[in-house]
């Protein structure tokens, strides 16, 4: 351990593991629900023209906080697990080097607002969450420190926290056609709030040594910078359909898609949790190949599980769904949704490829593949969305996904000398089938969607039992009792 506490992770076992994925997924749907809430509130007051900006607004500073990270906390992490005795250091680096970027991707991205917005309105509120930005310097500090100690659980305590405080600003505020400004305000206010709650925890369980030696920072920026540019490409591609959306088909296609992606992106809380809790404890295996290979097929296995169903409910539900969300002004919607909900799989294992590429020292290969799929997606919606609409945008989602998931999973296979055993994923999507099936049949019986849901949350883990995709040996992981927290 390291002077305030920091574990050994060479020696985290799996129930600890579990336990931090299983807080963090559970904390995680909370987050989630409650910012359909938010999102659902928010869809209804704006209506479909000024939801469209709304969505827009954010595809952008997405973008954005994406190229302000670059790869610095994977960095930072790498180094302080290979390194403990200099965590102080290396936390101090990462927050000057973020700083440092902060700068002038802020500048770009009010740049990039003052030319899409198409009003007043669109205008203030574009900026105001442009200012978020800078509140991923004290972001870093705390995911580092927190994701080092494999106590994840506080960071989705903060997480909370703001999903708490926005849901209930959204309520109070009770948005209309007019108020996306307004709403921007409260968005600013709440993650500053809630920045400096994680910042204050993490300096109370780390030494950040704030004038870091500049060669650390060197080092860092080096490491991340290949990494950086693959995340950015990475989630590039996967927004930038928004904005090309709204510039080619114009802001109520851009609504309908946005609102579709909302629902897809919210599923990200699960790779998500998986892969931030792996991935410090990868970084520290990397030594011991065959420990690798197991975490590389155990994350395969969970990741192909929990996306699965979400794809089957999603393929029979889409329409009274997305109605029920968002109201029938988006039930248009739903053509979209069911094909983006095909690239959940590629998306979720996204995660673990990236972390695996970065593990490996394979990133600038894998930077290769992400500009292939930028250039792919850019230029297949600027010939297909002026004709087909957001439509065309949801299927080109999912070639991209697919393309360099493809790519990069074979790279690290190789690499890793790994042949992936696809037994347990037969079993996962027989399950996932036969969960489709019953609720197809519920569907035509005219179940109420509500109660749909609830059958699906039942049966899914009772299939998976069955067809033997789960079995006592996974049970047990989470009986066993966890490692002491730091």
């Amino acid at each position: 351990m390291n002077e305030r506490g920091a574990p050994d992770l060479a020696l985290v076992g799996g129930a600890r593991v579990a336990t931090d994925v299983l807080v963090q997924i559970l904390g995680g749907a909370v987050n989630a629900g409650l910012g359909v809430i938010a999102t659902v509130l928010i869809a209804r007051g704006l209506g479909g023209a000024t939801f469209g900006e709304w969505t827009t607004i954010f595809a952008v500073v997405q973008i954005a906080s994406f190229v302000t990270d670059f790869g610095i906390e994977g960095a930072a992490v790498r180094k302080a697990a290979d390194d403990p005795g200099r965590e102080a250091d290396w936390l101090g680096a990462a927050a000057v080097v973020r700083f440092l970027l902060t700068l002038p991707v802020t500048a770009l991205c009010v740049g990039i607002v003052l030319l899409i917005a198409t009003g007043p309105g669109m205008l203030t509120a574009g900026l105001l969450v442009a200012g978020t930005l800078l509140l991923g310097v004290p972001g870093i500090v705390a995911n580092v420190v927190f994701g080092l100690r494999v106590r994840n659980d506080v960071l989705i305590a903060t997480a909370t926290t703001n999903s708490v405080l926005w849901t209930t600003a959204v309520i109070v505020l009770a948005p209309g056609a007019d108020d996306i400004a307004r709403l921007a305000l409260a968005f600013v206010v709440i993650g500053a709030l809630t920045a400096s709650l994680g910042l204050i925890l993490a300096l109370r369980r780390a030494q950040v040594r704030w004038r870091a030696p500049a060669p650390l920072r060197g080092d860092l920026a080096r490491l991340a910078l290949p990494i950086g540019l693959a995340s950015v490409l990475m989630f590039a591609y996967g927004r930038i359909d928004q904005i090309l959306v709204f510039e080619l088909a114009g802001a109520r296609d851009a609504g309908l898609y946005g609102a579709a992606y909302r629902v897809l992106t919210q599923g990200a809380l699960i790779p998500v949790a998986l892969i931030t809790t792996l991935f410090p404890i990868m970084t520290a295996a990397r030594a011991d190949v065959e420990r690798l290979k197991r975490a590389a097929q155990g994350a395969f296995d969970y990741l192909a599980m929990l996306a699965l169903p979400a794809i089957a409910f999603a393929l029979v539900e889409a329409e009274p769904f997305m109605r029920g969300l968002f109201g029938a002004e988006f039930s248009g919607s739903a053509p979209a949704l069911r094909i983006l909900m095909l690239a959940l799989v590629p998306i979720y294992l996204s995660y673990l490829v990236a972390a695996l590429v970065f593990v490996l020292d394979e990133q600038w290969r894998f930077v290769r593949y992400t500009a292939i799929g930028l250039a792919l997606n850019v230029v297949l919606n600027l010939v297909l969305v002026p004709e087909l609409g957001f439509i065309a945008a949801a299927w080109v989602t999912v070639l991209t996904e697919g393309l360099v998931v493809a790519l990069g999973l074979s790279l690290v296979l190789r690499r890793l000398a790994l042949r992936i055993r696809l037994a347990r994923l037969a079993r996962c999507a027989a399950s996932a089938v036969t969960l489709g099936a019953t609720l197809w049949v519920l569907k035509l019986a005219g179940t109420p969607l509500v109660a749909e849901i609830v059958v699906a949350a039942l049966l899914y883990p009772v299939l998976l039992l069955a067809t033997r995709a789960l079995g006592p040996q996974d049970l047990a992981t989470f009986r066993r009792r966890p490692d002491p927290p730091a």
